[in-house]
């Protein structure tokens, strides 16, 4: 048999899978886990990429709009999470359905987000105040809706029990988020493009959009292929009580570890402005916006690498080893880059090259890592109380961080109105914008990165210990189960009681 007909019945065989496997309790189908990895990669990031990761932008180069309109912007669409995020919260976590808590919301309002986010990048006015009351219109829309539709973001950890089912389709999730994150990856080559040709960088993002719209809402349709194994008993009520609410915030002050993992919010004060920062970095410092796809490309063939080995990598150094030394190695030639200084000499190009090869290879890596680390979090937390209520926990966290998330764009339009940046297309920066950008790109990378590491030191759970946690939790599913096909559920204090029964060593 030729090397093509074997791959041809390869092929078909796989299609046969695909289509008749069937999930169980623990183990995944593949064609559930190829659902997880389209809503994960194109629902949930190939549009959404394009607006996030250009945003500012777009706005700033497209719109022409300044700083302190895009810092309005921010603040009011934060201020309004804060009074739509509780009630998002308690719908979500009151709501008990044979799909699961999430599913429905996922399911109803990711396709929604995507044909918002195509309309917002789709922007037809030529008008400074149409554009403004257009996007701050879109915007308010989309923080609504987003609440819902990032019920994925706690859904995806109710998905399996089993450790190397989760470790599988997180990494696998990783590297498609890699792939069509590429796609928009091409925007600033394409830009530099328009500039030499002198046509609007408007057209680049409008093209864009239409070019991914249908696969954005194929992939976010896939939801309805997933299926939650974390399951909640039925409950009557629409909304939690006060009693059940106080309850929860009850329980929430007692998970520590999910209240140090806040600390997080600190460092992406200076990571939110580093962020804005990058891509002008390439765009008016460097004069070469495609060097940032170069590298972003360069970058994501090793960060494949890393995500293959994962498994060799973890078992060496552990989650927190691969988040810690991401993070320190970050910081490090972030400083090193800046001690260098901004010029045209050729160890400064290598260094440049150097600092975006190891952001963007080792960032899924560490990434990959940091989602493991937050579910052994919640595991451990289940664990001990019983509860798991990661809905609730966020939202009393966003109130807590609130200063620290208003602060964020106010001090994003200080920073770039104090440097004197320029809003426009093919604006000339004066040069003190110019060495203010390099300096926020590189120093307050190097902040964040330091910041970030603190939650890892602080939280303390070892390998040996989360082994029995997934245990315990395994067998009290099992016996939940058991209890339901009885007709009765268990109580929380009959559930905490249940431990797995320690493996009995062979008779030699």
């Amino acid at each position: 048999m030729s090397a093509l007909s074997q791959a041809r019945a390869k092929f078909k065989r796989f299609r046969y899978e695909l289509k008749n496997e069937k999930s169980t309790a623990d183990k995944m189908s593949r064609k559930e886990k190829l659902a997880i990895n389209l809503v994960n990669s194109g629902g949930d990031n190939c549009i959404s990429t394009l607006k996030s990761s250009f945003f500012n932008v777009f706005l700033t180069t497209s719109l022409g709009l300044d700083p302190t309109t895009i810092a309005l912007l921010a603040t009011v669409t934060t201020i309004l999470g804060y009074i739509k995020d509780p009630i998002t919260a308690l719908i979500i976590e009151s709501t008990r359905t044979k799909w699961g808590r999430f599913k429905p919301y996922v399911v109803i309002c990711m396709p929604a987000v995507v044909l918002l986010n195509f309309a917002f990048m789709m922007n037809p006015f030529s008008d400074y105040q149409a554009k403004v009351i257009y996007v701050f219109t879109l915007e308010i829309l989309l923080s609504i809706l987003s609440g819902f539709s990032g019920a994925w973001g706690n859904m995806k950890r109710c998905l399996s029990r089993d450790k190397k089912e989760r470790e599988n389709y997180y990494k696998m999730a990783k590297v498609f988020r890699d792939i069509t994150g590429c796609i928009p990856g091409i925007i600033p080559v394409l830009i530099d493009i328009c500039k030499t040709a002198g046509i609007s960088n408007r057209y680049v993002f409008m093209g864009m959009a239409i070019f991914l719209f249908p696969f954005s809402l194929y992939s976010a349709l896939q939801a309805r292929h997933l299926r939650e194994r974390v399951f909640l008993p039925p409950k009557a009520s629409n909304f939690l009580s006060p009693k059940e609410l106080a309850y929860n915030i009850k329980m929430v002050a007692k998970n520590k570890n999910a209240i140090i993992l806040w600390w997080v919010s600190v460092g992406a004060i200076f990571n939110y402005v580093a962020d804005i920062a990058n891509a002008y970095v390439f765009m008016y410092c460097f004069q070469w916006y495609s060097l940032q796809t170069i590298m972003g490309l360069c970058g994501g063939i090793v960060s494949w690498v890393c995500i293959i080995c994962s498994k060799k990598i973890f078992r060496k150094i552990g989650y927190k080893g691969v988040a810690i030394g991401y993070k320190m190695l970050m910081a490090a030639s972030m400083i090193v880059l800046y001690i260098i200084g901004f010029g045209t000499q050729w160890y400064f190009w290598i260094g440049v090259c150097l600092c975006r090869m190891v952001g963007a290879s080792l960032e899924q890596l560490d990434g990959v890592a940091t989602d493991l680390f937050q579910t052994d979090v919640w595991d451990h937390y289940e664990w001990k109380t019983g509860v798991r209520n990661e809905t609730v926990t966020n939202l009393i966290g966003g109130y807590v961080l609130m200063p620290i998330n208003l602060l964020k764009p106010l001090f994003y339009a200080y920073v770039f109105n104090k440097i004197g940046f320029r809003p426009g297309e093919n604006v000339v920066q004066p040069a003190s914008a110019l060495q203010g950008l390099f300096f926020v790109y590189t120093i307050f990378i190097a902040v964040g990165s330091i910041s970030d590491i603190f939650p890892y030191l602080l939280i303390r759970l070892n390998k040996k210990t989360m082994e029995t946690v997934r245990a315990d939790l395994k067998a009290r599913e099992v016996a939940k189960e058991a209890a339901r096909r009885e007709g009765r559920e268990l109580t929380t204090d009959e559930i905490l009681s249940i431990h797995a029964q320690p493996a009995v060593p062979p008779e030699s």
